[in-house]
């Protein structure tokens, strides 16, 4: 924006100064941050402890440079060239490291990344000594600058998966272990026990006899307490991260809202981990989304919920722009497939109730397809409800049945819900019943003129005021898009 001029157009167009400053400054800002960025990923403090040390002399450097440059009437646009360059050297010294320490999972990726992006820095800095075409250079910094992002977001995708996968097997290491100090402490106990016992015999003494074996009964309580208490830690934090693997797969709210600008989003799990999930996937002209309740909640709810994701992911990905009822045909086959493997796999009824939709940009043209799970559409004072096909995605007396699909017409300002049962099936502190379906109605029509926030707002206050001190039977999902 700056170097096109857009910047000045819109947001400082009567400083001159800063218009000066900025082409500057900004130069110096990607590099500094292109050096941080590398300091932390690589954690080159760890791997490289002298080129970091290098690194951060460098990025001092760059600093001064920068507040100096703030004094001067005119910016040292020359100097900006040189400046670039030495940036550059920590960069290249660490991927010429990078090719011996091959046990860094984003290290192929740093490495081409930034050699593309020098590249293109090259070519720029060779357009500011008029050696190349200005338009030229101009572009491939652009082009390379989006490269390099693209494969680095690969290459820490990369990296996450990895870590993914030697946290799991860390986990389960621990609990290996756990479980081989929980029986050594038992035999210890039982041994100490039965030396103890004998020399009450010995001594034949019944008070110190008794003593001793309160004493024992003591200790094995203790040390079974402890033991008990170190075990409820380590599945505590096996399941905060399994929250933090979920939370990952789904879209924040601020990723959904750059597909549907005006939507709620309310996710209240029953303990730490949820059973239900929501998923979201923009394919340009044909925008999806999709609310399921898994079967079960908690670690196992969890577990389906990220197969779930990951089936959704795929369908789309390997077959884009199906219709919903498509969608959940495959969903359906594949989660069945899933579980082929148990040896009593008639009995296995692990799945999901989902609702899906898909709305078409440009004819405002809703398609729905749903296992259970209904559809809301709140147009002014009415609401409509779009029934969903009885049957789950998973192995039913109707397993081999085709799901339905239902076209419905948007007009802009609609708004369209997609929920599980979590909110309905809860009981009122007050009046000891569930919520139901035409409570809900009343309070969606209720609160439809409102505004976004405040509308997440009233629904979360209308949860948790009719809840009260009572337990949550259930997972609470519920999605709101506004056309």
């Amino acid at each position: 924006m700056v170097r096109d001029g857009i910047a000045f157009k819109y947001f400082w167009p009567n400083s001159l100064w800063i218009a000066k400053q900025a082409n500057f400054q900004f130069a110096l800002f990607a590099n500094i941050f292109m050096l941080i960025f590398t300091k932390t990923a690589l954690k080159t403090d760890l791997h490289f402890p002298k080129t970091n040390k290098f690194l951060l002399i460098v990025v001092a450097l760059l600093i001064l440079f920068s507040i100096g440059n703030l004094f001067l009437d005119k910016p040292l646009f020359v100097v900006n060239n040189y400046l670039t360059i030495l940036a550059s050297l920590p960069v290249f010294i660490i991927s010429a490291q990078l090719l011996k320490h091959k046990s860094l999972v984003l290290g192929k990726y740093y490495i081409v990344s930034f050699v593309i992006l020098f590249s293109g820095v090259l070519i720029f800095i060779l357009k500011n000594l008029g050696m190349v075409d200005f338009s030229l250079g101009e572009n491939v910094l652009k082009v390379a600058f989006i490269t390099q992002v693209l494969i680095l977001s690969n290459g820490l995708i990369a990296m996450y998966q990895a870590i993914l996968k030697d946290t799991n097997r860390s986990v389960v290491d621990n609990l290996k272990k756990l479980y081989e100090v929980k029986n050594d402490l038992s035999l210890k106990l039982e041994k100490q026990v039965e030396l103890r016992t004998k020399e009450v015999d010995r001594k034949n003494e019944e008070l110190i006899l008794a003593n001793r074996q309160l004493g024992a009964e003591r200790d094995i309580f203790e040390m079974q307490r402890n033991l008990i208490s170190l075990q409820k830690q380590q599945t505590t934090d096996s399941i905060m991260y399994a929250k933090r693997i979920q939370r990952t797969l789904m879209h924040p709210l601020e990723k959904i809202r750059k597909i549907f600008p005006e939507s709620i989003l309310i996710d209240i799990p029953k303990d730490i981990v949820s059973g239900d999930f929501y998923w979201v996937h923009d394919s340009g002209n044909m925008k999806y989304a999709a609310v399921a309740d898994c079967t079960g909640h908690g670690v196992p709810g969890a577990f389906m919920s990220i197969i779930g994701i990951t089936y959704l992911n795929e369908i789309i990905r390997n077959t884009p722009n199906l219709k919903p009822n498509e969608i959940l045909n495959i969903l359906r086959d594949q989660v069945i497939n899933s579980f082929q493997s148990y040896e009593n796999e008639s009995e296995v009824k692990d799945g999901m109730d989902i609702s899906l939709v898909c709305i078409h940009k440009d004819s405002l043209i809703l398609e729905y397809a749903g296992a259970y799970n209904p559809l809301y559409v709140v147009r002014g004072n009415e609401l409509t409800t779009i029934e969903a096909d009885r049957m789950p995605i998973s192995t039913s007396d109707r397993q081999n049945e085709k799901f339905n699909i239902h076209s419905f017409s948007l007009n802009k300002g609609d708004m369209i819900y997609l929920f599980t049962d979590g909110f309905l099936d809860q009981f009122g502190w007050r009046s000891g019943k569930k919520f139901k379906n035409k409570q809900f109605k009343e309070l969606l029509l209720d609160i439809n003129e409102m505004p976004t926030e405040v509308k997440q707002v009233v629904i979360k206050n209308a949860f948790k005021n009719w809840k009260g001190d009572l337990e949550q039977v259930d997972d609470i999902m519920i999605l709101g898009l506004k056309i």
